[in-house]
């Protein structure tokens, strides 16, 4: 079992197989590329030949078994795309091999085709770093950030949201795997062994940075609780007042678009802070030509966000943008009409949202689910009323009723953790605001705790015997 499987001669030897006695992970297939046409070698790896162990609950593996010790390692994560090496054109494995199957891939191949004739720079300097016969970190990386790159030179409206979250969650995989080796080694972060200014310097374009990339998670975090909220009015309204509109609309959307452009104004910001330097400094041309570092240099992301302003930097960001497309993949595509596709891209979102600390962004992603299941189990519940009904339809409809149950009891389920999980968030602003009621009511505390800023949800879970929190007992004192 291999947990960051590499080709190196000693690991096979320490499994006792010569070099000789070795077998290819690969089998090839000569394939044309879908953007320049040419027949090029790409390489397979073998079915059953390695199989995923451990996951994450984000469906990262952790670790692969091989079937044979003869078999020689390589890290499977690696070779997920496909990559022309005449024209640089990079896509899934079944887009490659059949583009006619989506429509999709029409436009990508267009726009790549446009993109290659006006010897586009990204496209350039992602590309003429991959070392193909020997894929490690740095070169995955590239590859990956040039699928992702094509796919968005597509118009807005026919992108494919769903493999761009796709892309950008292998992206921050990628990211994990270069740390996770670091701290298994104890090795920091590579530094610039030869600055060019003075550390004065140095360091104010370090704090110049850090504070774009914390208003950029500040923007993130601003947009995503408007539209939690602006989902929760739409419900409120529709529940208590039977409108199938918000009455005041107009207004609500004008601030939410006012919130979702202040992230881009940011990186507009940014971006152009980065151009004015970089002329400054008479390294705009150089950097843009140059591709002779390594995805291991800290100012790599900094060089290619010259030209590509959104290029994740770190696995969080790229978590935070893969969210991004599922969100609009369950809104606008049909692959996820039914629930059960639905709550599997949802939960991985909801996890995804976690592990970046959007604790309420999570919950907001689950009560969204929570609600679908609702409609969707009324609408099923409304269809068996109806007259005349076959017994095969009923049927049909009974089943889904039950794969719908199913999926809303794991809501559930996935609710009570994240409530769990705000629970313990405000869990020191709780004790210390009943350290300072040590004998008031449970009425009066509640009220306390409400006037502190503390939800009634979160309240109510605790005061919930179910739960067994420690603090119910003094939330339901006389």
């Amino acid at each position: 079992m291999s947990r960051f499987s590499t080709n190196s001669p000693c690991i096979l030897s320490l499994q006792g197989v010569s070099l000789s006695e070795t077998q290819s992970p690969f089998f090839t297939r000569d394939t044309p590329c879908p953007g320049c046409k040419q027949v090029s070698v790409q390489r397979h790896i073998r079915l059953r030949a390695v199989n995923p162990v451990n996951k994450e609950s984000d469906q990262h593996v952790l670790d692969y078994k091989w079937t044979s010790p003869r078999i020689q390692q390589i890290h499977p994560p690696f070779y997920f795309l496909l990559l022309c090496r005449h024209c640089f054109y990079t896509d899934t494995i079944e887009d490659f091999e059949t583009p006619d199957n989506s429509d999709y891939s029409r436009w990508v191949i267009k726009c790549n085709k446009d993109a290659r004739n006006a010897s586009d720079p990204v496209i350039q300097l992602l590309s003429s770093g991959i070392q193909y016969d020997d894929i490690n970190f740095d070169s995955a990386m590239r590859i990956h950030l040039l699928a992702t790159y094509l796919q968005l030179l597509s118009p807005p409206d026919v992108i494919d949201s769903y493999k761009l979250g796709r892309l950008f969650l292998r992206i921050a995989w990628l990211y994990r795997e270069r740390s996770q080796k670091r701290d298994s080694a104890g090795s920091k972060s590579p530094q610039n062994e030869n600055p060019t200014k003075t550390s004065e310097i140095s360091d104010l374009g370090e704090l110049v940075l850090t504070g774009f990339g914390e208003a950029e998670e500040l923007a993130y975090a601003f947009s995503s609780k408007w539209g939690a909220l602006d989902k929760a009015i739409q419900q409120d309204v529709e529940s208590r007042f039977d409108e199938k509109t918000v009455p005041f609309k107009e207004d609500i959307d004008v601030t939410g678009t006012s919130i979702d452009s202040l992230l881009e104004q940011v990186k507009v910001a940014k971006t152009a802070y980065l151009i004015y330097v970089a002329t400054e400094e008479n390294s705009v041309a150089v950097r843009a030509s140059s591709t002779g570092y390594s995805m291991e240099d800290t100012s790599f992301i900094d060089k290619l966000r010259l030209m590509w302003p959104l290029a994740p930097s770190t696995e969080k960001e790229a978590m935070r943008t893969a969210v991004k497309y599922f969100e609009q993949a369950l809104s606008t595509d049909p692959r996820f009409e039914s629930m059960e596709s639905d709550f599997r891209v949802s939960s991985l979102s909801v996890d995804l949202l976690m592990r970046c600390g959007e604790i309420d962004s999570a919950f907001g992603f689950v009560r969204g689910i929570h609600s679908s299941c609702m409609e969707t189990r009324q609408l099923y519940m409304n269809k068996l009323k109806e007259p005349d009904m076959k017994p095969d339809r009923k049927k049909k409809i009974q089943v889904l009723i039950k794969r719908n149950n199913a999926t809303l009891d794991c809501a559930l389920d996935l609710g009570t953790e994240l409530m769990d999980k705000l629970v313990e968030r405000e869990l020191p602003r709780i004790e210390a605001i009943i350290k300072k009621h040590p004998k008031s009511s449970s009425k009066a505390l509640e009220e306390a705790l409400v006037a502190a800023g503390i939800p009634n949800g979160i309240i109510n879970h605790i005061k919930n015997p179910k739960n067994k929190n420690d603090l119910a007992q003094v939330l339901l004192r006389k």
